[in-house]
């Protein structure tokens, strides 16, 4: 299964700014997790293509490789996430989108046209 809590905290690391590259022990560290379950969780993930990484001496950097789709779609599940907490956390937000459907459907804005 692609997309568990840990999963998304490692790529969400990345999602600030998508160039950059984390070893691991600095990925446990911005997490404040154990190494021994980033490590495993961040290998699975290069295993997968989500991550790729660059030998640096006896240690390699992370990055996000943004080529494979299950990285896209973490990032994609990372932002419903934002959006549904930033909904829940204000509900004016939600009402303001129940209107801008209804007003949307009433000028069927798809095809320009007014109803």
């Amino acid at each position: 299964m692609i997309g568990n809590k840990l999963e998304q905290s490692i790529i969400k690391i990345f999602e600030e700014n998508l160039s950059n590259t984390f070893s691991i022990n600095s990925i446990s560290k911005i997490l404040k997790k154990a190494y021994p379950n980033i490590n495993k969780k961040s290998n699975y993930l290069i295993r997968e293509g989500v991550l790729g990484k660059i030998e640096v001496g006896n240690s390699y950097q992370c990055y996000l490789n943004l080529s494979n789709d299950k990285a896209k779609i973490l990032l994609a599940m990372i932002e419903i996430n934002k959006k549904d907490s930033l909904i829940r956390h204000n509900p004016d937000i939600e009402l303001l989108i129940s209107e801008l459907s209804q007003l949307s459907k009433r000028f069927n804005v798809e095809n320009g046209r007014s109803s």
